[in-house]
């Protein structure tokens, strides 16, 4: 950082004798590679993932977030309820603005929120690890369902006032659908003892 800060402010005009204390640091020496630690057994290097032993996460942290998981497999569950109900058997029930599609939409945008919020915050006290890893590979595809869903909820309709396509919707929904079962999947799986 000095070698970089040094070096622009000589570059401000005049020579550098104007203020001698600001002087270029020496380069430094480039980089020894080591090579990774090696497995006695197999001779092969070790991950830093595999080098951390398993740690298990405590009954009542894994039931917590089952419990949340569970919240919203049931949030996706509503969607495909209110959806079904907001258009009716002939595919065409909803109004203009799709109103009822939207507070549907709502619904499942908020608890999709919550999840990924209180499964960030689990993670972050979370050593690193299988257990670690499943769940913030979940939290990724929450926190991308989220970022594309969340501009939508409040700016619902488009240029022309048209609502959204509840087909486009259903598909965004179908990131989301199986990520409840493998967060559990998760917990009594790698998470667990």
């Amino acid at each position: 950082m000095w070698v970089a800060l040094s070096a622009g402010l000589a570059g401000c005009g005049g020579s550098g004798e104007e203020r001698p204390e600001l002087t270029v640091a020496e380069p430094l020496p480039p980089a020894i590679e080591t090579a990774a630690p090696q497995d006695a057994q197999s001779g092969t290097p070790e991950t830093a993932s595999a080098a951390l032993a398993p740690v298990p996460l405590p009954a009542r942290k894994r039931q917590e977030i089952r419990t949340r998981a569970m919240a919203t497999a049931a949030a996706v569950r509503r969607w495909d309820d209110d959806l079904a109900r907001c258009v009716g058997p002939a595919g065409d029930g909803d109004n203009a603005d799709a109103t009822c599609t939207h507070a549907a939409w709502e619904q499942l945008v908020d608890q999709v929120e919550i999840e990924m919020y209180y499964l960030l915050e689990d993670l972050r006290a979370m050593p690193h690890g299988a257990c670690h890893d499943a769940l913030v590979a979940e939290n990724d595809i929450l926190r991308g369902f989220w970022h594309g869903a969340a501009p939508l909820d409040l700016a619902w309709l488009d240029e022309q006032q048209r609502a959204p396509s509840r087909f486009d919707l259903d598909a965004a929904v179908d990131l989301v659908r199986p990520v409840p079962a493998r967060i559990r999947d998760a917990t009594t799986g790698v998470c667990a003892p």
